[in-house]
């Protein structure tokens, strides 16, 4: 197949410049197969992706989303324990949207890569590239996914791969969230609480730095995490019959800024950067020494998480002192590389970093309280070691 001269570039070895990359991960044709009629490439040979490094930029992908799962060594070690590489295409999913008279011109005149019109929708699928090395005595598999650079409409963009920056950066997440709130709203939207219980629900205000009692139905946060022997032993703040009148202060929580345990102070900094103002938390907003409001408080958790607009997970660390990692630069142990091919970036991510790997084996998974609050939350942000992901009612 002739290769999309704009996708191609010069920086392409002769096989690779063959490639028709806008084909590969955003096909014209939903059941388009590129391989020969098949979606799956069986004919790359390792010593010529080794000979190509310097010069194909494609076969540095391929040697280094390999190099990410094993730590290869030198040139001769990568030619005897590596022999060949296995290409296999996989949808992330497919887009689909009908337009209306409320889409503005952009939305309807400007068209990403690989749009086509079925019926009386647009649709647009998109596939990743998952990469297997065969060795004499293992396989390696990583995967590859595409952002398209070009500019595309809000609709067409729905459906990508973005890399979380190594340090934090908000940007991303806002996008996340503003997507399932723009489009999602029927089957995201927590709903209104009906019979809240005015003045008996504390939460932290993120703009006051303290802890407040809740009137009206409000918009807010809650946190999802371990608190682990850490918390009691560090002398982690709670709120009691004795500290409760102080933390209601304005700014109490800068004053005991020592003893606000990491993981809940960095949640309050997403929520304030996402534009909320209110987050609640077990510790600092039960009465912990009351035995009557902490059961009362306790019978209402299904409901604080299932009317939080968003759930923040800290799905890294062990305790409740471990922080959420990529909130501060450095703590956040990036594993991915990224690619350029014209008009389309890849980026590595091994396949154990994605849900099933990073939060299901996470100290959070384990907690009793895990199942009720990832089950009723209709939105979560999952803060892993490596990165951070997204889930909804719509998909993780």
């Amino acid at each position: 197949m002739a290769g999309d001269c704009s996708l191609s570039g010069s920086d392409l070895c002769a096989r690779c410049s063959t490639y028709n990359f806008q084909e590969w991960f955003y096909p014209s044709d939903e059941k388009a197969a590129p391989f020969g009629g098949k979606i799956y490439h069986l004919d790359l040979d390792w010593q010529t992706i080794l000979q190509n490094y310097g010069s194909c930029s494609f076969c540095r992908i391929i040697l280094n989303t390999l190099q990410l799962r094993h730590n290869l060594g030198n040139t001769d070690a990568k030619t005897e324990r590596m022999s060949g590489v296995f290409l296999s295409l996989k949808n992330i999913g497919t887009v689909s949207w009908t337009p209306t008279e409320l889409d503005d011109q952009e939305t309807l005149t400007l068209k990403a890569p690989g749009r086509r019109w079925e019926g009386d929708s647009y649709c647009r699928t998109i596939r990743y590239l998952e990469v297997i090395g065969s060795g004499r005595v293992e396989v390696t598999t990583a995967d590859l996914y595409p952002t398209c650079r070009t500019k595309t409409n809000k609709r067409d963009g729905l459906l990508h791969y973005l890399p979380v920056p190594h340090d934090h950066g908000l940007d991303l997440e806002k996008l996340w969230l503003k997507t399932c709130t723009e489009f999602h709203e029927r089957q995201c939207a927590p709903g209104v609480w009906e019979g809240m219980p005015s003045g008996k629900l504390r939460m932290i205000d993120v703009q006051e730095w303290c802890v407040v009692s809740i009137y009206e139905t409000v918009q807010y946060f809650a946190l999802s995490y371990c608190w682990g022997d850490a918390f009691t032993t560090r002398k982690g703040i709670q709120l009691t019959s004795t500290t409760k009148d102080g933390l209601q202060r304005y700014g109490a929580l800068t004053e005991i800024r020592e003893h606000l345990p990491t993981t809940i102070c960095d949640a309050m900094i997403v929520t304030q950067e996402l534009g909320t103002r209110y987050l609640w938390v077990d510790a600092p907003c039960i009465v912990q020494d009351d035995p009557y409001e902490k059961m009362s408080q306790i019978n209402q958790m299904d409901k604080v998480y299932a009317h939080a607009d968003l759930t923040i997970v800290a799905a890294s660390g062990t305790n409740v002192w471990s922080g959420l990692s990529g909130v501060h630069k450095g703590s956040r142990s990036s594993k991915e590389f990224t690619q350029v091919l014209g008009d389309i970036e890849l980026t590595t991510r091994l396949p154990e970093l994605q849900f099933s790997g990073a939060v299901l084996a996470s100290a959070w998974f384990q907690r009793a309280w895990t199942l009720q609050e990832d089950m009723l939350s209709q939105r979560r942000f999952f803060f892993t070691q490596h990165e951070m992901l997204w889930g909804c009612e719509m998909g993780t």
